[in-house]
C-alpha cells in the first residue's frame, strides 16, 4: 500500500516537472496524468502575462502600444486593471519579452511597449 502512493507521488512530481520545464505547456505523452494533476490546474495560460505574450505573438506589439492600449485590447478576453496591466507589461520588459519605448500624445511623453 505505501508502495503503490509513492509511485502515484513520483508521477505526479515527474508530471508537473515536466509541465515547469516545458514552460507551462502539456505536452501529450501518450500516458495519463497522474491523478490530482489536470490540464487546466497545472497550466498557467489563463493567466495575465500569456495573454499579452498571445498579443505579442499576434504582432499586436509591432507599432508602440501603451498600457491603456494593451488593457483595451485584452479588455474581450481578460478583464483586469490598468495597474495589472501595466506591471505585467514592466515585467514581461524586465524579462526581455518586450522592449520597452516611448511616444507623445500631445505633450505627454508616454511609456510604451514593443516588439
Amino acid at each position: 500500500m505505501e508502495n503503490n502512493r509513492l509511485i502515484k507521488a513520483l508521477a505526479k512530481i515527474r508530471d508537473l516537472a515536466e509541465i515547469a520545464l516545458n514552460g507551462g505547456k502539456v505536452q501529450h505523452t501518450g500516458r495519463k496524468p497522474a491523478k490530482g494533476t489536470t490540464a487546466k490546474a497545472a497550466s498557467t495560460s489563463n493567466k495575465l502575462p500569456h495573454h499579452i505574450i498571445g498579443l505579442r505573438d499576434s504582432e499586436f506589439f509591432k507599432q508602440p502600444k501603451t498600457g491603456n492600449e494593451v488593457r483595451t485590447k485584452l479588455q474581450a478576453t481578460y478583464a483586469c486593471d490598468l495597474d495589472r496591466v501595466m506591471m505585467a507589461l514592466l515585467r514581461l520588459a524586465d524579462k526581455k519579452q518586450l522592449r520597452k519605448g516611448s511616444k507623445r500624445i500631445g505633450k505627454k511623453k508616454l511609456i510604451t511597449y514593443v516588439w
